[in-house]
C-alpha cells in the first residue's frame, strides 16, 4: 500500500519515476495492492502517474475531491482508463483488516461538509493499528479539521505521528498532539523549508515533552517499522532509535 507520491517535479525530473519507483523497486515490491491520495494538491500526488502506469494497483481511494489542478483530473482518467477502482473513503470506514492490521479512515470527508474549507483541511486522515503498535497519518489538516476530529472522540493515539501539514504553524495545535500522545513525530519537509517546517514553536514545544523528532530535510529518508511490538525508526544519515514494548520512554539511539 502506497500512501500519497508527490514532492519537488520538473519536467526534467518525475518525483514517481526518480524516487518512488525505484524505492518500491529495491523492497522487491513489483505490484501495489492500494493506492492512496490523501488530497489532491501536486505535492502529494504529483508522482502517482507513473506509480499507477507501473504498478497497476488494484484499487485507488482518494478524498472524493475533484481538485483544484488539471493534473488530478488526468490522474483519475488515467485510474478510469486503466480500469483500477477509485474508491472515495469517509469518516469510519475500514480500508483493511487483518489478524494484526486495521486501517481505518477517521475524516475528513463525512465530518467536514463546508464547501468552503480548503483542499488540506478535507484531507483523508488515517489511522494504522499493527499488533499494539500504531501511527496517524493526518496529511495536511490544519487546527480546524484537527478539533472536529478531537470532537468525535475518535481514537487518535498514536505511538508514531506523521506531523500534521508538514508541522506548519496553523497544524498540530497543543489539544490534538495532547490526544495522540506519540512517542516520535515525524515531519516531511523539504531543506529549504528549514526554520519554516516545523514551526519553530512546534518544534520548543516537542522538545520540552521529550518527543523524538525527526526532520526529512535534516535526516533524510525516516524509515518506522513494528513488528506489533517493538516500534523501529532509522535515518538515511545512520541514526537509529527503538521503542520496545508499550514503554515509550525506553527509546535509545542504537
Amino acid at each position: 500500500m502506497l500512501i500519497d507520491g508527490g514532492g519537488y517535479q520538473t519536467e526534467r525530473f518525475d518525483t514517481g519515476q526518480s524516487l518512488i519507483a525505484p524505492f518500491l523497486w529495491r523492497k522487491r515490491i513489483w505490484r501495489l495492492d492500494d493506492l492512496i491520495i490523501t488530497h489532491p494538491h501536486g505535492d502529494h500526488y504529483n508522482g502517482v502517474p507513473f506509480v499507477l502506469a507501473r504498478f497497476q494497483p488494484r484499487r485507488l481511494i482518494v478524498n472524493g475531491d475533484v481538485g483544484e489542478e488539471p493534473g488530478y483530473e488526468r490522474l483519475l482518467n488515467a485510474a478510469r482508463q486503466a480500469n483500477i477502482p477509485i474508491q472515495a473513503a469517509s469518516a469510519g470506514d475500514l480500508l483493511e483488516q487483518g489478524r494484526d492490521l486495521r486501517l481505518q479512515c477517521l475524516g475528513m470527508p463525512g465530518l467536514i461538509k463546508d464547501s468552503a474549507a480548503s483542499a488540506n483541511d478535507r484531507s483523508l486522515v488515517l489511522h494504522l493499528q499493527y499488533g499494539a503498535r500504531s501511527l496517524l497519518l493526518p496529511a495536511d489538516v490544519g487546527v480546524s479539521s484537527e478539533g472536529r476530529l478531537l470532537q468525535t472522540g475518535a481514537r487518535l493515539h498514536a505511538d508514531v505521528l506523521l506531523a500534521p501539514h508538514h508541522g506548519s504553524r496553523t497544524s498540530a495545535g497543543e489539544a490534538f498532539i495532547a490526544a495522540v500522545n506519540p512517542a516520535l513525530i515525524v515531519v516531511s519537509a523539504g531543506q529549504r523549508q528549514q526554520g519554516v517546517l516545523p514551526a519553530p514553536e512546534h518544534l520548543e514545544r516537542w522538545q520540552r515533552q521529550k518527543i523524538r523528532i525527526l526532520i526529512t530535510a535534516q535526516a533524510g529518508t525516516v524509515t518506522v517499522s513494528t513488528d506489533g511490538k517493538d516500534v523501529r525508526a532509522k535515518t538515511f544519515t545512520g541514526d537509529q532509535f527503538v521503542w520496545e514494548g508499550n514503554n515509550r520512554a525506553s527509546a535509545a539511539a542504537r
